[in-house]
Formats: C-alpha cells, sequence, structure tokens
C-alpha cells in the first residue's frame, strides 16, 4: 500500500494474466500476518520464495524485493488464478509408463507466486484527493463569488454554488463509504 500511495480503503486494480478486478486495499491484521508467517515456516514447500520460483533473478540481475499479498479464494478464482501454473510447475504425464515429457500437461504445484499487477484506482485516488480538498475548492469558490459577484451573471454565480454544493456531496459519500469499511 506504501509503494503505490494508497490508503486503507481506497481501491486497487488486480491484474493477473487473463482477468482484472477491482478491491479494497486494506492491511492485514497482525494475527493474520503471524499466521501467515508461522505457516511459511512449517512448510517452506508449499510457499517457494517468488523470486526464485519466478526466476526473476535471471531476468533482472539484481535483487528484487516483491512485497506479498494475500487475495481471497473468491477474487483468485475470478483473476483466474487458481489455475494459472507457474514457472516450475509440475507435468503430469497422461499414461505413467511413458516417459515423454511431450504429451505431459502442466499442473500448478502451489497457490503461491502467481505474478500479478496492482495498481491504483486512480477514480478512488481522485474521489479521495477531492475529499482532502474540498473544505478549500468550496471555500475558493464561495470567496471567487463574494469578490467577484458584480462582474459575474446569476447564472454564473449559481454555477459556481452548484459546483460546491456537488463537491460537499461527493466528499460526504467518500466519508461515509470510507466509514464503512473502517
Amino acid at each position: 500500500m506504501d509503494d503505490l500511495g494508497v490508503n486503507p480503503g481506497d481501491n486497487v486494480i488486480i491484474e493477473s494474466t487473463k482477468e482484472t478486478c477491482s478491491l479494497k486495499a486494506l492491511p492485514l491484521r497482525e494475527e493474520i500476518s503471524e499466521s501467515k508467517r508461522e505457516q511459511i515456516k512449517q512448510h517452506p514447500s508449499r510457499y517457494p520464495d517468488p523470486v526464485e520460483e519466478l526466476e526473476l533473478d535471471r531476468i533482472t540481475g539484481t535483487d528484487i524485493d516483491i512485497p506479498s499479498i494475500y487475495i481471497d479464494a473468491e477474487r483468485r478464482e475470478k483473476l483466474d488464478l487458481d489455475m494459472q501454473a507457474t514457472v516450475k510447475a509440475e507435468t503430469r504425464y497422461s499414461d505413467a509408463s511413458d516417459d515423454s515429457e511431450d504429451d505431459g500437461e502442466s499442473v500448478l504445484t502451489s497457490g503461491v507466486c502467481q505474478p500479478v499487477k496492482v495498481s491504483r484506482n486512480s477514480v478512488s485516488s481522485y474521489l479521495r484527493s477531492l475529499n482532502d480538498n474540498t473544505v478549500t475548492v468550496v471555500i475558493g469558490l464561495l470567496g471567487t463569488v463574494a469578490l467577484f459577484r458584480q462582474y459575474l451573471s446569476f447564472s454564473q454565480m449559481i454555477a459556481a454554488v452548484g459546483v460546491g454544493v456537488l463537491l460537499v456531496v461527493l466528499s460526504i459519500t467518500y466519508r461515509v463509504r470510507k466509514t464503512a469499511i473502517d
């Protein structure tokens, strides 16, 4: 979340190689993080190092820090992550007595190390920014109307006040949604 500049409750876009979805970014609670660390410690073969698994050090030639994210099972299915093969997938053969690898199919060895692209949802970021600046913008609009009242037509003054009211409504909507998430 820090790398992307998003706050808890902001939307992010997650893209797999086949699908895209929008999710709310939420920090993991400490007990979930601790549980995940314990699972990794107990079953290291189920949670391989992503840099090694995806052979990223070979591609970049540098040390890479890949942040782990948690995606619930429903979203993993929507992103088609449950069926994607990793770089080092096992090969299952259709005929056990045949040693040929040509007729084998790749199957997923684990549900981890599947790369996804995570980016900020620009609409969510814009609404957060708008919310943060609503008071300043509305005061500026009202101040402009008051200061230049003699130079503005009645319809221009109504339009400026209408924009201010719209900004306040959007800000309230954003805050209500954010409060519901928290």
